[in-house]
């Protein structure tokens, strides 16, 4: 596999995937954060590969929030790998004929870039107007301190400034930031989460590896979370209470606090460029089918980018871990008196779309509805549950999908080969596939359990 430059490349494929009996091209195209291809060159001849009588399937892959490039192309290639090495392994045959095209889409998910973060150009067209995609640590600062009030803003910003913090100094942090987020009033008593479910939640976002930090960190601590503390905590899900020995970066804590920055963006770039690169992906050709495979907010860019425009032809099958709100496909969200954001996806794909869920995924069975609670994040209005949910805001990839029609979603076990999943219907438009044997956590998704999934997508 040859590795690929640092610096300006050519227009073209970013690197060939060599999966033994055969090697395939693996394209990437970059985002704004506004939604702007900023690889238009590559966009182009990508589409134009499509094109080509010869591909009999496009697999379009999208990562979730806090990912660095190096982290995406990685998990990008890891699935496509392990996906193919399953096949064999398992004397599994592709269709026939079988010629993928490979397509991993890379948006700036991470509001701060640090050193040796930032993605290499690949055939960039111009630069953008305004400061880099990731932002920088002042302008983040002035986001997040919006909602404070003068005199809590000004210590946040002197806490902030500092190159680290105690336990003790992120604790008050915590309980400055723990009025900005808005009070859910479908859980006790209606007021906003404390100092701890703050704490909680930021810690939750790192250790259950919702940053998908591809394992460059140094494991659970590298959050400044002290083991002694996770055993001793009180109050639900409180994994990240933290010690006064234990240390944290500014950094990390305005990174967290962008959990809802973030999901606008994955929304922004999914309707924008996101929408227009599928619907020339499914227009260049009515031969290859199209697949597409999303991770955390990867999944709400590849929605809105189903849902923003009309697509040319349906996409074949739709695998999601999300990072959305449960009521999504809803027929009717309630309070909003209208259907859940992305319940046009159904009538979109071909196959029911197999979305998981799992309690073990903590990011989003434990602490998704205490972070990301607005209006519009009820039912993912922004561009009869199946379980029994904490609150209305519950995350999808958690709980699995509420709202639909009793034969509109079925849920089943996440299957493991040889188990076949029972044959579709009609009338199913969603596979509730629940995870808790197969997905050991929110980044734990590139597995044979997931390989096993799609391939009876593919076959289906």
């Amino acid at each position: 596999m040859s590795e690929p430059d640092t610096g300006a490349r050519r227009a073209g494929p970013y690197r060939d995937i060599d999966l033994g009996d055969m090697s395939l091209p693996l394209w990437v195209i970059e985002f704004g954060s506004d939604g702007r291809c900023l690889s238009p060159e590559t966009r182009e001849l990508l589409v134009a590969e499509a094109a080509k009588p010869s591909y009999t399937d496009v697999f379009v892959f999208s990562h979730g929030w806090n990912n660095t490039f190096a982290n995406a192309v990685a998990s990008y290639e890891k699935f496509i790998t392990g996906y193919h090495q399953f096949q064999r392994t398992n004397g599994l045959p592709p269709p026939d004929p079988y010629r993928p095209l490979l397509v991993g889409l890379f948006w700036p998910s991470i509001y701060l870039l640090l050193p040796g973060e930032r993605a290499p150009d690949i055939a960039a067209g111009p630069p953008a107007d305004g400061p880099p995609a990731g932002g920088d640590f002042t302008a983040a600062v002035r986001d997040v301190t919006a909602a404070l009030e003068p005199e809590g803003a000004a210590r946040f910003r002197e806490l902030a400034a500092r190159s680290d913090l105690t336990g003790s100094e992120a604790r008050e942090l915590a309980g400055l930031l723990a009025g900005a987020y808005p009070a859910d009033d479908d859980v006790d008593d209606g007021t906003a989460p404390t100092a701890d479910d703050v704490m909680a939640t930021w810690s939750s976002l790192i250790e259950a590896g919702f940053t998908e930090d591809g394992g460059d960190a140094t494991g659970p601590d590298s959050f400044g979370v002290a083991d002694e503390d996770r055993a001793s905590a009180a109050g639900p899900g409180m994994a990240g209470v933290i010690s006064s020995v234990a240390r944290f970066d500014p950094r990390d804590i305005v990174r967290a606090f962008t959990v809802y920055e973030m999901k606008d963006r994955a929304g922004v770039v999914g309707s924008a460029g996101g929408s227009a690169l599928l619907c020339d992906l499914l227009g260049a050709s009515d031969q290859p089918r199209v697949h597409l495979i999303g991770h955390s907010y990867g999944c709400r860019l590849l929605m809105s980018a189903i849902c923003a425009n009309s697509l040319p032809r349906k996409v074949r099958s739709l695998l999601l871990e999300p990072a959305v709100n449960y009521l999504c496909f809803a027929r009717q969200v309630p309070k909003a008196g209208r259907p859940g954001g992305y319940r046009p996806a159904l009538s979109q794909v071909e196959e029911p779309i197999m979305s998981t869920f799992s309690p073990n995924d903590k990011a989003l069975h434990d602490f998704f509805h205490l972070a990301v609670r607005r209006h519009q994040d009820l039912g993912e209005l922004k561009i009869a549950a199946l379980g029994v949910v904490p609150s209305i805001y519950a995350a999808l990839g958690g709980w699995g999908p509420g709202g639909l029609d009793g034969d509109e979603a079925k849920e089943l076990p996440l299957m493991r080969y040889p188990d076949r999943y029972p044959p579709g219907d009609v009338t199913c438009r969603v596979l509730a596939l629940n995870g808790a044997r197969g997905i050991g956590g929110h980044s734990d998704v590139i597995n044979e359990w997931t390989f096993w999934a799609l391939y009876n997508q593919m076959a289906g």
